[in-house]
This record gives structure tokens, sequence and C-alpha cells, in this order.
């Protein structure tokens, strides 16, 4: 589950990011006060990189089971594709973003709340 999520689940009216630019900020409160409710999609808005990068759908989806902890086999098993497709996409994303890990790019996923808070 994402921060998203999470907050919309426990009552948030809106959600922004903390990148967020000050102006963007102020018209997501001023347009929650007014009652709109406020929630990204996740999948056009998150950015990975210093070049702040868009992943692709796929890219995104290999990305959510590389944090929940899954190793290369269970992602090609989970999205029925091969284990080679998913080192692919995995070095496309690493180059793309330039990241020199798939922990880097983990630990900004979950920095950025798209990656899944698993329930204890």
């Amino acid at each position: 589950m994402s921060f998203i999520e999470m907050a919309r689940d426990a009552g948030a009216d809106s959600f922004i990011y903390k990148e967020s630019a000050a102006g963007d900020f102020l018209d997501c409160l001023e347009r929650t006060l007014a009652g709109e409710h406020l929630f990204p999609d996740i999948r056009e808005r998150v950015t990975f990189g210093v070049c702040r990068i868009s992943l692709t759908d796929r890219e995104l989806d290999i990305l959510r089971l590389v944090c929940e902890n899954l190793s290369y086999q269970e992602i090609a098993d989970e999205l029925q594709i091969s284990k080679r497709t998913v080192s692919f996409h995995i070095s496309n994303m690493l180059s793309k973003t330039g990241h020199k890990s798939l922990v880097g790019l983990a630990v900004e996923a979950a920095d950025k709340g798209y990656a899944p808070v698993r329930q204890k």
C-alpha cells in the first residue's frame, strides 16, 4: 500500500508530494478548503533520479515488486514475463534515472511513497 492509499484510507482530504512547489501547495490547500479532494495519480506524477525521469507502467510494476523484496524470478512469474525481461527493465530504469544500484532506486521509491508499506 502506498502513502497515498494510506492517507486516503486514513481519511485525508487531499495529498501533495513534499517536493511540490510552494504555489502547488497553496493551490492544493485552497482547493481542499473549498471542498475538493486532490490525490495525484501516482503513475503520472512519480519521477526518479536527478533528471526527474518518468518510468513506464511496466517499469513501475517491476519497481513495486522489487520494493516488496521479490526476486527477479518471482517478479517474472508474477508479471508472466521472462527473468531476462525483468533484468532488461531494471537495467533500463537504472540507466534512465542515473542510479548506480537497484537499492538506490528502491530507496527513492520508498521516500516518494511509491513503494508499498507492509502492515505489521
